[in-house]
């Protein structure tokens, strides 16, 4: 799980942004029918068109948020033959606290796996995310983290 170990944030220009991303790696191929999960009923080179949700669970300590809930978090998949970068944003998300607050919270996001080309970002796609420094109300906090 990647970790965030200095971000840091001023009054006057806002918080500093990193970007993580997480391979999906096939993560659910390397078995001959394990697609028969997701409504599949053929080996998984045959299986184009898949059943379910797949969630993305993001969680972000005091003085790190998603800033950009809605664009700051998609799972993305390079074209290998082409090179192009190509986009997939969530259908449907949402947080367990106030997006605006800076306090613990995780971020759901529900990406729907019969939407056209799912299997392949499945299959080589990263999911991405950025998290954002922001300042707790609590003045005691430091603004470095």
């Amino acid at each position: 799980m990647p970790t965030v170990s200095d971000l840091s944030y001023t009054d006057s220009t806002g918080g500093e942004t990193a970007q993580f991303s997480i391979d999906l790696n096939s993560l659910l191929s390397t078995k001959p029918h394990v697609y028969q999960l997701l409504g599949c009923n053929q080996p998984n080179a045959d299986c184009d068109t898949l059943m379910g949700w797949l969630r993305a669970k993001v969680i972000a300590k005091t003085n790190l948020i998603v800033e950009n809930p809605t664009s700051q978090s998609f799972i993305r998949k390079i074209n290998p033959n082409t090179n192009d970068t190509v986009f997939k944003f969530a259908n449907w998300w949402h947080s367990t606290f106030d997006t605006t607050s800076c306090t613990d919270r995780e971020y759901y996001y529900y990406f729907n796996l019969a939407d056209s080309a799912m299997r392949n970002y499945l299959d080589s796609g990263q999911f991405v995310f950025n998290l954002t420094a922001c300042c707790s109300s609590d003045d005691s906090l430091l603004h470095t983290l």
